[in-house]
């Protein structure tokens, strides 16, 4: 009731939590990159944001890192390697991205996971 009514007048607009993966038994965590041509990118951005296990789906400018031809980025999150590499797979087949260039960056470790922080204007 109360969050309501701070968002009802304006002091929260937006409210997120931070999830700790492997704290839930998500051990195998892996980026996807992508390199999607041109103006696709937009469209599979979409296609693949849709996917209930593929978090946050987010797009950068491709070529600003020599030898990364990377533009699109998801996380895939998965008790195991071998989940995580069945759910690219439906990924994949799913969204009609047999011919889009990847790769799959499992991580080796867990980096401190903090929300976002307000600072004063003081």
């Amino acid at each position: 009731m109360r969050l309501r009514q701070w968002q009802q007048q304006g002091l929260i607009k937006r409210l997120g939590l931070v999830v700790k993966h492997r704290t839930l038994g998500y051990q195998a965590n892996a980026m996807v990159v992508w390199d999607v041509p041109g103006p696709a990118d937009v469209r599979a951005r979409q296609r693949a944001g849709g996917s209930p296990f593929c978090h946050p789906v987010l797009s950068a400018p491709a070529g600003e890192l020599p030898d990364w031809p990377y533009n699109l980025f998801c996380m895939i999150h998965g008790v195991t390697r071998e989940r995580v590499r069945q759910q690219l797979a439906s990924l994949i087949e799913g969204h009609q991205l047999q011919e889009t260039p990847y790769s799959v960056l499992f991580s080796s470790k867990a980096y401190l996971q903090r929300g976002g922080r307000y600072v004063s204007p003081c």
